[in-house]
């Protein structure tokens, strides 16, 4: 049976359900049936109201039902294979929640000595692992504590600025207005990527 159903974000996939809101139906094999007046254009209005999309499963559509759609700016999209429209529902579904943050660690210097600036301090590093990049993401750890989260707001080499340092090169490191560096301390570099969640 040709079904429609806005995905909501509110709907949750449970054993042996198919999540359309407002639908009560459930996974399997529904017999073939073509759409018929005035199903097709009830249909297609309704749908359009909810914004949704019209899945389709061994179905066929009747002359007119294809324009009506068009017209509307109604998608439709049919399938044969059950599992194909499965897959299809949860990746819309997908579509409806938040991204996923996913941190990626660009590199690490420890903190080998302070010094005064006109004004606040900056750290005298190590890069040990990976690079450091200006304006990058950074973390300050000291020991399991974090004890400042900010941006790397100046990199130097000796006296130039630098955009990168890499690993066993020393620089120097200022987080933001962050003064309160200690010998020892770790700071962190990182960026953040957005991943499409999944089910």
């Amino acid at each position: 049976t040709l079904r429609f159903a806005k995905l909501d974000e509110r709907a949750r996939t449970r054993s042996g359900t198919c999540p359309f809101a407002g639908l009560p139906t459930t996974w399997g094999f529904p017999e073939q049936k073509d759409f018929r007046p005035p199903e097709d254009a009830l249909s297609v209005s309704r749908v359009k109201q909810a914004g949704a999309v019209i899945l389709g499963f061994n179905t066929k559509l009747e002359n007119g039902v294809t324009p009506l759609a068009k017209h509307n700016s109604v998608r439709i999209e049919t399938y044969e294979i059950i599992y194909e429209l499965g897959d299809k529902v949860r990746e819309m579904m997908a579509d409806l929640l938040d991204p996923d943050i996913k941190e990626i660690k660009l590199g690490a210097a420890e903190v080998r000595a302070t010094f005064p600036l006109a004004k606040g301090f900056v750290a005298g590093c190590l890069v040990t692992e990976g690079k450091v990049n200006r304006n990058a993401a950074a973390r300050l750890r000291r020991g399991r504590e974090v004890v400042h989260e900010g941006k790397v707001a100046t990199l130097k080499r000796f006296k130039d600025d630098a955009n990168e340092v890499r690993a066993g090169l020393e620089c120097g490191i200022k987080l933001d207005d962050f003064n309160g560096y200690q010998v020892g301390d770790v700071i962190e570099c990182y960026d953040t990527q957005k991943v499409r969640a999944s089910l």
